[in-house]
């Protein structure tokens, strides 16, 4: 399979499915250009690897130990399955030039994938990937083997995001925790019960198979979340998904919050109560609600692709804060990725010091900067889909779209219509699989329907 498959990383990394590309004959040849990439670009220094919950990652890990020390690097593999953004922290901590995480975060159980992460602790941009996918050979041997010198992140990890928030006023919280059977397992949780939290958490058993679930915390996933939060009558639950860098909440009502929402909650916070300054980046696909929360308080925004990687590049150039529609949140003040251990404590930190439960805190900001209806839909990317597209990014002659005018386009990532009464469609192709991807963010839900309806017309579904 070698020759004829082509490794691409997307837009967080190279994934695929363990019983197709992601062979060990094509991790080898990935790892083998990661490792050729770090030694033209480094020459030496300490590497940082670690891996994720899921089959065969802990010896895809050591076959990562194995091809960096045959390089000559000095290696330190983590001594059990670690979060993402812990490993980012560790690669900074440690000075290492770079780290390796092998994941497939948020995918099912049957992918797998590797994310290789420069010296600043954050997802390798563009431009390192394209050179990597340029260095990987037809074929690469299997390195030889070294008894890997291993390190608990933990403690270090909990102690310094210990030091960014103020978890002061939080022992008065109940909180149930959902690590999806994956990394975050015994982090967060530990992290607020050392404050005095009564906290409990569930699915907290490493499973390769997330308990036949997908490892991505949304609406359905995060059910069990809910109804455990109902039942013990917790002010708020958090989940994680697989590899620790997204995360949802759940109010004490069992009401979803996805980051598209919460990040309202948190901005309100940073620069109402906070009084932080700075910029924020967000995605494309973000609601129209954070920009006009940003402009209230006179804070910049800058828009950016989908994808962890262009936010994590608007963080080292200084934002504060940065969002991704369903993905995640990100700090400035922390590391350059997101974070979804943070971002949970973070939410704590916002309960407590307020003393205001979240639904009150939701409420406030979604009629203070008109939060709407957000859907997001996906289809199978086929050839008919894929012509109708290329030509809607093309074309700028179309004046209005469901029934509006059309006041502005944006092209930075597939193609995205403003419109005249406020709402917008964003069309795009998924950065990691075979679909494409509209959001619709509109006043009411009867807008919303109408513009799925203008959606599907014109792509011809």
């Amino acid at each position: 399979m070698s020759m004829s498959y082509a490794i691409r990383f997307g837009t967080n990394g190279w994934r695929d499915r363990m019983d197709g590309g992601f062979s060990e004959e094509n991790v080898l040849r990935a790892l083998h250009a990661i490792a050729a990439y770090s030694k033209k670009t480094y020459g030496k220094g300490t590497v940082i690897i670690g891996f994720d919950a899921r089959n065969h990652s802990l010896e895809y890990a050591h076959l990562a130990y194995d091809m960096f020390t045959s390089q000559g690097f000095d290696a330190m593999m983590t001594d059990s399955p670690t979060p993402t953004p812990v490993l980012e922290f560790s690669v900074k901590d440690k000075g290492a030039v770079c780290g390796v995480e092998i994941t497939a975060s948020h995918n099912p159980a049957v992918y797998n994938g590797i994310k290789f992460i420069p010296g600043y602790g954050a997802p390798a941009s563009k431009a390192i990937t394209d050179e990597i996918e340029r260095m990987v050979p037809f074929h690469a041997g299997v390195p030889r083997h070294a008894e890997p010198k291993t390190f608990s992140p933990k403690a270090e990890y909990l102690n310094a995001i210990k030091g960014k928030i103020d978890l002061g006023k939080v022992s008065s919280l109940r909180v149930v925790v959902d690590p999806f059977y994956g990394t975050t397992i015994g982090y967060l949780s530990e992290a607020l019960a050392q404050d005095g939290v009564k906290v409990e958490q569930i699915h907290s058993n490493y499973d390769p198979d997330f308990g036949g679930m997908n490892p991505e915390p949304n609406e359905e996933s995060t059910a069990e979340l809910a109804k455990k939060v109902l039942e013990t009558g917790a002010d708020i639950g958090i989940a994680n998904d697989g590899d620790g860098d997204r995360f949802v909440a759940i109010d004490g009502k069992g009401a979803f919050y996805p980051s598209n929402k919460a990040c309202l909650i948190i901005a309100e916070y940073l620069f109402g109560t906070k009084r932080k300054t700075g910029r924020v980046a967000k995605t494309v696909a973000v609601t129209a609600a954070l920009d006009r929360l940003c402009e209230a308080y006179g804070v910049p925004v800058t828009e950016v692709p989908v994808g962890s990687k262009y936010i994590s590049q608007e963080l080292m150039d200084g934002a504060v804060l940065g969002v991704e529609s369903t993905a995640g949140v990100s700090f400035g003040w922390w590391l350059p990725d997101r974070d979804g251990i943070a971002a949970g404590m973070l939410l704590c930190e916002i309960m407590a010091n307020t003393g205001k439960p979240l639904d009150t805190l939701w409420q406030e900001a979604a009629s203070k900067y008109g939060y709407g209806v957000y859907e997001e839909l996906e289809f199978p990317l086929q050839q008919k889909l894929e012509v109708n597209m290329d030509f809607l990014v093309k074309e700028d002659s179309r004046s209005e779209f469901g029934g509006a005018q059309i006041t502005g386009r944006s092209k930075i990532d597939g193609i995205k219509f403003l419109l005249d009464d406020g709402a917008w469609v964003l069309i795009r192709r998924s950065g990691t699989e075979p679909l494409v991807r509209v959001y619709i963010e509109a006043a009411t839900k009867s807008r919303a329907d109408e513009l799925i309806v203008a959606v599907k017309r014109i792509l011809g579904l």
